[in-house]
């Protein structure tokens, strides 16, 4: 697209729906809010863009679509500042980030860090996207909304060209992202519609945050939402960024590349995954929060600080865990400067629903004073209410449904429709709902967190009582960590109860593809199910499941048979598999330890499921590190115990020059990892792109048509882009060989590499 053709795509997005646009190389003509302008065109701009003369003035083309003309982004900036102004203290998380080569760089305060990858430094020809990941509670509503009022603030005192839109995604369809970028400009007032987004953010003066993207994945899993994601990058023309959080656990950037593919089409959709993790407090913060001046006084702060001492040095090491995490710390520290007594060893969660279910039975009341439900009825009212969001798979509920919950809930109870009104009149103010960031009829929980506290409850009711139910709700939509643990952590870790629920699991679901969704959620429970008893029942068998970037650390299975099961990224460091079966099963990146995984009575059915391995320890004369060649992982397991054969095998040699090109290929896909493309000024600028192995490899992607070129467009000369031609997994697992479903040049790739002498 030439440069005229971009600037009338830009004014479009701007000007009244059907008005005429005329652009020539001197002028353009449009109507803005039923007015006409007219602006000459001159050269001498930073860019390839030309500089602007409006209504007597001169400016940049950057400052001409942030002007009052057009965006007016000064105006903007200036209603964010207000709106933003009461946002409460913000104390400082720290960040971690990791480059494009997988090599990680000093932690940084968080806003900071945030700041400066959205606004700074942006990627040649290519758009970032800015992950911010981070547990639930970690502080990622905090910092994002912290960053967005920063911003605003230097941009209404001339200290930044640059603003960040935060939108609130939580209990939307990402698939309409649309709508909540049209909604929120709305309440901003702003004086451009959802359509300009596009351009303000190609063009480096705004850029869209999107908060709760893990939120929003609903029955069509993690491909409907990476794909919207996509549809949204392909308007931008590999420019700009774009910031999405996600909890760690949902969002691995590596499966964005086959999402993404599909949404090209003729676009130039090229993109840089940059990943910004959210850590949690450190103990000298947790103590900085509780003693801060900034905060609402404590009415009795010795109290407060031996409360603190004493959940700080519990036994009970989830407490301490929650405690460093801002979410918690503020709903403690809250409930301490009431004066509510809170315990070190029961569980912190555990205490902050009580107390604030306690609050809410003595605050509503009748006529008479008396409390119109009981405890347990506020429970089950909280735990229909997120129930009711699972199966509608939104986050907010208009006020009439919630009625009817309110209904129903006090009609199983016996109590008079005058009790259900009761609720309803008072439930903006209920503990653990808010209306903040939605529409005046809507309601959500205050934090995801106590959506999957009390969504649990029902899950381990319907996992002990009716598989038909619990099929439909595995397959609905993705079950998050905090669902999960919540309800293993209520069903103990009594062996058998949790074999039970196994059972149960494995009973409700089906081999079928279109089931992958509840195969996938069956997997994610069994495995922490696996983790909090230990073991399970000996002779289990577990069918159709994916375990898919899983823990089983800890965990020792005896007389136990995986049948049509897939283990994907399962970290099986510290497991201990005895005499278990693997039929039909595939295992691809696992993560083992030497000295640590053990395996016994283990043999082919094992080393004939598994593809690939990552290996960590250290013992002389067997390989190490990312294992693909059945000769390694053969070696390597041996050492953990595995039974082979008659024989143990001997270590299979690659090659001085073979060896060197496979390390160099592994530096090349982890780049392409975080890109769909990559130009040709930063493939030569690759710390090894003049070492004789990367020519090796080039020679031999070349050849074997594993990369694609495309043209993009750059002022004077159209740029070489450069992507692969499959997924970089599939590159990967070419090592192998073994897999029937690899495209034969993928494996002719391969085996001409490993014969090189």
């Amino acid at each position: 697209m030439d440069v005229l053709s971009e600037i009338e795509r830009d004014i479009r997005a701007f000007a009244d729906p059907g008005s005429g646009i005329m652009v020539d190389s001197n002028s353009a003509i449009w109507e803005k809010d039923g007015r006409a302008y007219t602006a000459t065109f001159s050269s001498g701009g930073s860019n390839r863009f030309p500089d602007v003369g409006l209504e007597e003035r001169k400016m940049s083309y950057q400052s001409f679509l942030a002007s009052p003309w057009m965006a007016d982004l000064a105006s903007l900036a200036e209603f964010i500042s207000k709106r933003d102004s009461k946002s409460g203290v913000y104390l400082e998380t720290t960040a971690r980030i990791e480059s494009e080569d997988g090599v990680l760089l000093p932690n940084r305060p968080a806003a900071d860090a945030i700041i400066e990858r959205a606004t700074g430094g942006l990627p040649f020809l290519s758009t970032r996207v800015l992950l911010v990941r981070g547990e639930a509670g970690s502080g990622k509503t905090a910092a994002l909304k912290e960053v967005t009022r920063r911003l605003a603030r230097k941009y209404r005192d001339g200290r930044s060209h640059c603003l960040l839109f935060y939108i609130d995604a939580q209990g939307r369809a990402l698939s309409r992202l649309e709508d909540a970028m049209a909604k929120d400009l709305q309440d901003l007032r702003s004086k451009f519609t959802y359509a300009a987004i596009g351009p303000l953010t190609r063009h480096n003066l705004i850029v869209p945050i999107i908060d709760g993207f893990d939120e929003l994945l609903g029955s069509g899993g993690y491909d409907e939402a990476f794909s919207s994601l996509a549809a949204f990058l392909a308007t931008l023309d590999g420019q700009g960024c774009v910031v999405a959080s996600a909890r760690s656990a949902f969002f691995d950037y590596r499966n964005f590349y086959e999402n993404a593919k599909r949404y090209a089409g003729g676009s130039t959709l090229n993109y840089t995954v940059d990943t910004l993790d959210i850590l949690p407090w450190s103990e000298s913060q947790v103590r900085e929060y509780f003693s801060s001046s900034e905060l609402p006084p404590v009415h009795e702060p010795s109290d407060l600080q031996a409360t603190l001492d004493s959940l700080l040095s519990s036994s009970n090491q989830q407490n301490r865990e929650l405690l460093s995490k801002p979410f918690y710390a503020a709903h403690v520290r809250r409930l301490l400067s009431s004066g509510h007594h809170m315990t070190r060893d029961e569980d912190l969660l555990d205490q902050l629903v009580e107390a604030f279910i306690e609050r809410e039975h003595k605050k509503l009341l009748n006529k008479d004073g008396h409390p119109i439900l009981t405890e347990h009825g506020h429970l089950s009212f909280l735990t229909n209410l997120a129930e009711e969001m699972w199966w509608q798979e939104k986050r907010t509920l208009d006020v009439s449904t919630v009625q009817t919950v309110a209904e129903l809930v006090t009609e199983s109870m016996g109590l008079p429709l005058a009790a259900a009104k009761s609720i309803v009149e008072r439930v903006s103010a209920y503990a653990f709902l808010t209306s903040e960031g939605v529409s005046q009829s809507g309601l959500r929980f205050e934090h995801e967190v106590f959506y999957g506290y009390f969504l649990a409850l029902r899950l381990i009711d319907i996992i002990q009582r009716d598989q038909s139910e619990l099929r439909r709700f595995l397959s609905r939509s993705v079950i998050d960590s905090t669902i999960i643990d919540q309800s293993v952590k209520r069903l103990g870790g009594d062996v058998d109860v949790c074999s039970g629920a196994v059972d149960s699991l494995i009973g409700s679901i089906r081999p079928s593809l279109g089931d992958f969704l509840a195969r996938e959620n069956a997997g994610s429970i069994i495995a922490a199910l696996m983790r909090t008893a230990g073991t399970l029942r000996e002779g289990i068998t577990l069918r159709y499941c994916l375990f898919k970037q899983v823990s089983m650390c800890g965990v020792e299975l005896r007389y136990t048979r995986f049948t049509n099961c897939e283990l994907d990224g399962v970290d099986m460091r510290s497991t201990s598999l005895k005499h278990v079966a693997f039929e039909k099963t595939t295992i691809r990146g696992v993560r083992v330890r030497l000295g640590d995984t053990r395996l016994e009575g283990i043999g082919r059915d094992f080393l004939e499921s598994i593809y690939d391995a990552h290996v960590e320890g250290n013992l002389p004369d067997t390989p190490m590190g990312h294992l693909y060649s059945p000769e390694d992982l053969s070696l390597a397991f041996s050492r953990m115990g595995a039974t082979i054969g008659e024989n143990e095998p001997t270590l299979y040699h690659y090659s001085e020059r073979s060896q060197k090109m496979i390390e160099t290929l592994d530096r090349f896909i982890r780049r392409m990892e975080r890109n769909f493309y990559i130009s040709e000024e930063d493939l030569q600028s690759l710390p090894y792109a003049q070492k004789a192995e990367w020519q090796d490899v080039w020679a031999l992607l070349r050849k074997h048509a594993l990369l694609e070129d495309q043209i993009g467009p750059k002022s004077g000369r159209r740029m070489p882009l450069i992507r692969l031609s499959v997924p970089p997994v599939v590159l990967r697992n070419g090592e192998s060989r073994r897999d029937p479903s690899l495209p034969q040049n993928v494996v002719d790739f391969w085996r001409e590499m490993l014969e090189m002498t």
